[in-house]
């Protein structure tokens, strides 16, 4: 997972959407100051975040240049319903295991 910001090539202004939660990941995005935004199903995150946008809607994905999402997508075959809303992203990347 190390390896999957640097795979980002972040870049001044731009603006991440992660679809599930990955903490590591989250603290490696905002230590470069990357403005962030997680998709996340699971109440205890939503109530977690202060520095980035943590929401249950997918249209916040709409708004983001690069996607990082979890495996889960695959397993749980919601990976359709998370890309028609990644449209306007030059990058997606799918990490950890499904």
């Amino acid at each position: 997972m190390s390896k999957t910001v640097p795979q980002l090539a972040l870049q001044k202004g731009d603006h991440v959407g992660m679809v599930g939660y990955f903490p590591p990941l989250v603290e490696q995005i905002r230590a470069n100051g990357t403005r962030l935004t997680v998709l996340e199903l699971d109440q205890y995150w939503l109530q977690e975040a202060d520095e980035f946008v943590v929401t249950l809607d997918s249209e916040h994905l709409i708004e983001c240049n690069k996607v990082v999402c979890t495996g889960t997508v695959l397993a749980n075959q919601t990976i359709d319903s998370v890309l028609q809303h990644c449209r306007g992203a030059a990058q997606i990347l799918i990490v950890g295991p499904t």
